[in-house]
């Protein structure tokens, strides 16, 4: 042990490009040549990976599985136990108080006591025989049903209850890997750390900080990593030509982690140097018809925004999924990550899961496969009544195959919306009963359901062919050329200060590291502030400032002097303090010990690298030139510093 943390875990850094899943497969291939006997744990997060994992390795001994299906298959035989089930009590009580005293959850109430008789904390108590994972975003508070989430955090908790069955990990494996371990939580860090601490089972971390843009694990954590030994083998760029892979370096900027120019690479040369196109915001439909005119399959790179969507004809879907709560601002998973995930096993929304799966079943049933359409439609048996798919004489089968045909007539025209589909096949007895339900539940798919069906075969085609994409798409995604849209999302989820970021990044040198451990830093302060007031300064009214005021002024002070020699806070935040301690007033209040603008300068921050590192040949970066106005020649050195090329709309 050093510092906590076992000398058995080790923590291979592989950016974008750098052929993480190729180095995952290898790795185990040697392992499982020296080593026949010994059994490997994998761990991803989405099927999808599971899957190209498990493409080349044959090998009974090698377990690939994703977290939450390996998790559930764990601690399924212990959620029948009364005691598992009080854990669950003791958790969800408060949560289902406040359902149950929810007006807006007046008709699930009411559905509830349909079925039972009434409802209470006492009878939901003698109803819930077993926890079960959901298998959907969300909880259900009054069966006993576990979200993604709340499936590892319980899971967690279990565990803890019940230490032996960490040995139902480090007694059956030798060798545990988790992919993309910036996106895993703290619970099941601790529930593998807790698993091989004290054994010699050696886990492994595989991924990417830069690639982490929402917050998965917090500042504990950060400091446990941090100790975690590196593996030391060279970071090789598969992905991208020289001139690409020396730009992300320096935006990198930690020379232990530079990556190395692949040898079938190290002589191919873009068709242009890396360029960054400063311009007029309303040049911008120019420069991308100039840029598209010099190579047609050019990737057009945006921020999780509206004008990605619009272009490819799925603006009205993205309005509506946006203005779901479940998917709004702060929430885990947003609209555009539901949207751009066109696999429906993975796909956490069910409405969206049963829009592609009826998208993928359309292209069966015009090309006549009438069997992969069928059993598209029995593997999804919560969504469709497979039983009324189980006909067999004659005349059923012609009966079924008009149902069908009018289903999609329906699909393929223009003029149809998501919901009149949805009520057509209901009412001919096509969907399962609690698919409707979910579909109706509080009329949270009310916009979403007047949309056109278009748009969503729109959106289908741009996920199989993608020519528009975002910032952080797809992990993995490239192209030979690039073009980024540099641009703010200030307004809509997530925040994103890009040119904040650039303002920051053309006047201070700093590694990802270096504005991490600020940021958590930061935090910390920040929180302590509100926890000692009792409240968020951002609710503060006129009375608690009067009550408040010395304090808030003494910490003002207190983090400038913290931070004075801090660049970053110096430029993102210490004009805020200053602007409080001349003038004190609520609003000037409400910018103090806030460390969203951070948090959101950070985010920028990578999804500038992520962008960038999705060019494999040759990269344009559009600029607003009028955002970079008071900075601009700072801004311009600091590009060419980098490798790019400062153009204008005209030059190219």
């Amino acid at each position: 042990m050093a510092n906590g943390i076992s000398n058995n875990i080790v923590l291979a850094n592989a950016p974008a490009g750098s052929g993480k899943t190729y180095r995952i497969k290898s790795d185990i291939s040697e392992y499982i040549i020296k080593n026949p006997q010994d059994k490997i744990l994998c761990i991803t997060y989405t099927n999808r990976a599971a899957d190209e994992l498990l493409n080349g390795i044959d090998s009974p001994n090698v377990y690939i599985s994703t977290i939450h299906s390996y998790i559930n298959d764990m601690i399924s035989p212990l959620l029948k136990k009364q005691e598992i089930i009080n854990l669950y009590f003791e958790i969800y009580t408060n949560d289902i108080l406040s359902r149950l005293k929810d007006p807006k959850k007046e008709e699930s109430n009411t559905k509830y006591k349909e079925k039972f008789g009434d409802i209470s904390i006492e009878i939901l108590k003698q109803n819930i025989k077993a926890i079960s994972y959901n298998e959907t975003q969300f909880n259900s508070l009054y069966y006993g049903g576990l979200s993604h989430d709340d499936l590892l955090s319980f899971a967690y908790k279990v565990l803890e209850k019940y230490p032996k069955l960490y040995q139902k990990i480090n007694r059956r494996f030798k060798v545990i890997i988790i992919d993309e371990y910036q996106d895993t939580s703290p619970d099941v860090f601790n529930i593998f750390f807790n698993a091989v601490k004290g054994t010699d089972v050696k886990l492994y971390l595989y991924g990417d900080k830069m690639q982490q843009i929402y917050k998965s694990y917090d500042n504990e954590l950060n400091k446990k990593l941090a100790l975690i030994k590196q593996d030391d083998r060279k970071i090789i760029n598969h992905r991208s030509i020289p001139a690409i892979v020396d730009i992300l370096n320096k935006i990198y900027n930690n020379t232990k982690l530079d990556q190395q120019h692949w040898d079938e690479l190290k002589n191919k040369q873009p068709d242009f140097k890396p360029r960054m196109i400063i311009a007029q915001l309303n040049e911008l439909e120019e420069v991308v018809n100039k840029v598209i005119k010099q190579d047609s399959n050019t990737l057009i790179l945006y921020i999780f925004n509206r004008e990605r969507f619009e272009q490819i004809g799925a603006g009205n879907l993205f309005n509506a999924f946006s203005r779901i709560k479940k998917y709004g601002y702060g929430s885990k998973v947003s609209a555009t990550e539901i949207l751009l995930n066109d696999d429906e096993v993975d796909n956490q929304d069910d409405l969206l899961k049963f829009m592609i799966i009826m998208y993928k079943a359309n292209i069966y049933w015009q090309r006549k496969v009438y069997g992969a359409f069928l059993k598209k439609c029995r593997d999804n048996k919560k969504i469709f009544n497979v039983r009324f798919l189980s006909l067999n004489s004659i005349t059923d089968k012609e009966y079924l195959y008009k149902l069908w045909q009018k289903v999609f007539n329906k699909f393929n025209d223009a003029n149809a919306t998501i919901g009149q589909l949805i009520e057509m096949m209901n009412n001919d007895n096509l969907l399962e009963k609690n698919f409707i339900e979910t579909v109706n539940d509080d009329n949270v798919y009310s916009e979403t359901l007047e949309v056109s069906i278009q748009e969503v075969i729109n959106l289908e085609n741009s996920n199989s062919n993608p020519n528009v994409s975002t910032q952080h798409g797809v992990k993995g995604e490239s192209h030979d050329s690039v073009l980024f849209i540099a641009e703010d999302s200030k307004r809509n989820a997530p925040r994103i200060y890009m040119y904040d970021f650039f303002r920051v990044w053309s006047h201070v040198e700093f590694s990802l590291d270096e504005f991490e451990n600020f940021y958590f830093d930061y935090t910390i302060f920040c929180k302590e502030i509100n926890n000692n007031l009792g409240f968020n300064l951002k609710d503060i009214d006129k009375e608690l400032l009067d009550r408040h005021k010395w304090f808030i002024l003494e910490k003002s002070n207190e983090i400038i002097k913290k931070y004075e020699k801090n660049e970053i806070f110096n430029i993102l935040c210490r004009n805020e303090y200053e602007k409080f301690i001349k003038n004190h007033t609520c609003s000037n209040a409400k910018n103090c010990f806030k460390d969203s603008i951070v948090a959101n300068v950070l985010s920028a921050y990578k999804l500038f690298y992520v962008g960038c590192s999705r060019a494999r040949k040759n990269l344009t970066v559009f600029i607003d030139k009028d955002k970079i106005e008071n900075f601009d020649e700072a801004f311009r050195v600091k590009a060419e510093k980098l490798g790019f090329e400062i153009k204008k709309s005209s030059d190219i």
